[in-house]
């Protein structure tokens, strides 16, 4: 509770975002449908968060639109109104450039990375702010498909830590020969990004029951 305080204070929109996710997301692997009731409470607190506290509302919508919690019940908000940076933008452009017409393989890892640190974009980005396109861009399907298993697989060892059903041995290989490559040869502080993913899928592993 601590550490979420600055988020708080320097109104921090997507740590306060991802602390929300991450607080349901511990709830649910801990006490499973047990948890529900929580999570609930956790996403109503998070949904009253952003319409209470005036900067954190300022953040999340654009200028002159005015949403109000009324119009959020109502159904009436787009994500037309919700104030992205750019990043909505910057999405379609880099899976334009570099995604369409590599989908199965990507145009290779780093390729995302390197294209925003050559060019000039939207203001001086040089991060795509989202694993998921940065991985298709990159590795394609092939990839991403190598770290949804990778995930489904840390699931299996939180919830069935004692089954041997079915095991996901071969894309964990993978994903970890990917993740030593990145070590030895992109081990500079800017290529941190590249491992964030495998640390999620240790944190979930790390609560096996």
């Amino acid at each position: 509770l601590v550490f979420m305080l600055p988020c708080f204070i320097w109104v921090f929109r997507t740590s306060i975002m991802g602390t929300f996710v991450a607080l349901a997301a511990f709830f649910f692997i801990k006490y499973s449908v047990k948890s529900l009731p929580v999570i609930a409470g956790i996403f109503l607190i998070a949904v009253i968060s952003v319409f209470a506290i005036p900067s954190l509302h300022k953040k999340m919508f654009k200028k002159n639109t005015n949403v109000t919690l009324a119009q959020l019940e109502a159904g009436e908000v787009s994500m037309n109104q919700v104030e992205t940076n750019a990043r909505a933008a910057m999405w379609e452009y880099l899976e334009n450039r570099l995604y369409k017409g590599h989908e199965a393989v990507g145009s290779g890892t780093g390729a995302v990375q390197h294209h925003m640190y050559t060019h000039y974009l939207f203001g001086g980005l040089q991060v795509p702010h989202s694993d998921f396109v940065q991985m298709r861009c990159d590795n394609g399907r092939i990839g991403l498909s190598l770290y949804v298993l990778m995930i489904i697989s840390a699931l299996q060892e939180v919830f069935c830590p004692h089954s041997r059903t079915f095991q996901f041995l071969v894309p964990r290989l993978a994903v970890f020969g990917l993740l030593l490559f990145l070590i030895c040869w992109e081990a500079r502080w800017r290529y941190f990004s590249s491992f964030i993913p495998m640390i999620f899928v240790s944190a979930l592993l790390g609560m096996e029951r």
